[in-house]
């Protein structure tokens, strides 16, 4: 029979799913526009709930659960799959169409079915390579580096690019960043406001 984790855990899929079926969780897109010319180049896909009581409410709110029983999966899965739906409407109208990131927790890039499911979103919304964006935080550097590699290699076959979030958040992890070929880097918050008395944040932003 199914141990009583076994149970909880298959109660908060089920909800989740209710939730996501219910539209339950909306994805809002976060742009990133350029300084010097005030455009649009991109955005970011965050995810958020609405709450019957409590209204629209962070992930800090639902992820922590999830990370409990190991699926936030489902959630990054539902950002991205919702970020394909949106940019293949927006082509299909005519919208000029810019790089949408979504993020992939540490849990999700060791989810056994990722790329069987990505590869299935890919077939299904057909969109040009390059507009959506795969982030992963610096801490994938404490993965096992021969999964991390193959998941990586995958994704990048598919057409997606790669990005490292909070990158400085771990000094020590600078070689995942050379090691797996990410097409970039989002500087973590600590390097900036840190740049102008830390020597190591100079040194690697080249400042």
């Amino acid at each position: 029979g199914t141990t009583v984790m076994q149970r909880m855990e298959q109660r908060v899929i089920d909800e989740v799913n209710d939730l996501m079926e219910r539209g339950k969780f909306l994805v809002y897109l976060q742009p990133k526009v350029d300084i010097h010319t005030g455009r649009t180049e991109g955005a970011e896909a965050l995810i958020r709930q609405v709450d019957d009581e409590l209204g629209i409410v962070g992930p800090g709110m639902f992820i922590p659960v999830l990370e409990h029983y190991n699926l936030v999966h489902m959630i990054d899965l539902f950002v991205l799959e919702e970020t394909f739906r949106y940019q293949k409407q927006q082509m299909d109208e005519g919208h000029r169409v810019v790089p949408i990131s979504v993020n992939f927790s540490k849990m999700t890039i060791i989810y056994p079915e990722l790329v069987e499911k990505v590869t299935a979103m890919v077939k299904k919304y057909d969109i040009p390579v390059g507009l959506i964006h795969i982030e992963v935080t610096e801490t994938v550097g404490d993965m096992d580096h021969a999964l991390l590699e193959r998941v990586a290699d995958c994704l990048k076959r598919l057409g997606f690019r790669l990005s490292m979030d909070d990158f400085g958040s771990h000094y020590s992890n600078l070689a995942v960043l050379i090691q797996y070929d990410f097409d970039s880097a989002k500087i973590d918050r600590s390097m900036v406001t840190e740049i102008t008395k830390n020597k190591k944040s100079r040194i690697l932003l080249d400042y």
